[in-house]
């Protein structure tokens, strides 16, 4: 029983994790839009948030890295292989390199370019999360109707069986 439990909570502290990254990344989009008055200060905070987030995510990267690696030790290959994905597609959506750049435009004063990369990352950090949520449905529901079509054909073939059984049996009586 202990074991069904400790992948839910480490589903769940992938999800937090990654839910709290998506919330602070929303956020973070509202922060730069601040006026030409604001001190430098401010915009030193801004950036220190975003360096957070950057950590957040390379934090978040490993702890999946990890959690494959022991997953495979298990033989649960389904979640190993579901973290891979998530991992492919941190990399595939260049999500480490989008918070650099909004960093970078951050530190350069380029407030206005920092929000529009933060709504593409923003993007790209929903598609993580719902490869890392749905996906199991998706291949789940796939295995289900697989699953279903193979007790149609067994069930076809124990009814071709049967039919069978009853003409041999119609052949020796006759």
């Amino acid at each position: 029983m202990n074991t069904k439990i400790r992948p839910a909570r480490t589903k769940m502290k992938l999800t937090k994790t990654l839910a709290l990254l998506l919330l602070l990344a929303i956020g973070a989009t509202f922060v730069p839009q601040v006026n030409a008055q604001r001190d430098f200060k401010e915009m030193q905070a801004i950036v220190t948030e975003q360096r957070s987030l950057n950590r957040r995510l390379l934090g978040l990267k490993n702890r999946m890295a990890r959690l494959k690696e022991r997953f495979k030790k298990e033989g649960r290959d389904f979640s190993a292989d579901l973290l891979q994905e998530g991992m492919d597609a941190i990399d595939k959506l260049g999500v480490e390199t989008q918070m650099n750049s909004i960093i970078q435009d951050l530190e350069q004063g380029q407030k206005f370019s920092s929000i529009n990369k933060q709504e593409a990352l923003i993007k790209n950090l929903s598609q993580l999360l719902q490869i890392l949520l749905n996906r199991r449905d998706d291949k789940i529901d796939r295995k289900l109707d697989e699953l279903r079509k193979t007790i149609d054909d067994i069930r076809n073939l124990r009814d071709e069986e049967e039919q069978i059984r009853q003409q041999t049996k119609d052949l020796n009586n006759s």
